[in-house]
């Protein structure tokens, strides 16, 4: 579930949202329109990765700001511009991945750890 609430964000003069409201309910959701619509940033406030300028967003209940860390374990964004990080190994890449998920580095490192020893 999503809930979106006179949700905002301002760069400067440019306003990238405009106070949309929505509500939805299904498993996939597709968000649509031309280039500078505000798609990416909408994305990017939703998955905790950016904080709206005013306005509320929930997404399964949870408080995109007051509750990020429990938003971002329910939530995965992958850009379309992701790529590999240089020369990282794959376990770098998925300590990293962790890390932006809100983990340290500690914490991401033992999870893995245990995960590859499984």
């Amino acid at each position: 579930m999503i809930e979106v609430q006179d949700l905002r964000k301002r760069y400067g003069h440019l306003e990238a949202i405009k106070g949309i409201t929505f509500s939805s309910n299904v498993d996939v959701l597709t968000i649509v329109g031309r280039n500078g619509a505000g798609k990416t940033t909408l994305m990017r406030i939703l998955s905790t990765q950016l904080a709206p300028t005013s306005g509320h967003a929930k997404v399964n209940g949870y408080d995109v700001v007051k509750e990020a860390r429990k938003v971002r374990d329910i939530v995965c964004s992958i850009p379309q511009e992701a790529k590999p990080a240089g020369m990282a190994s794959p376990f770098e890449h998925v300590v990293m991945y962790l890390t932006a998920r809100g983990m340290t580095f500690k914490e991401a490192g033992s999870l893995l750890g245990e995960v590859l020893r499984k």
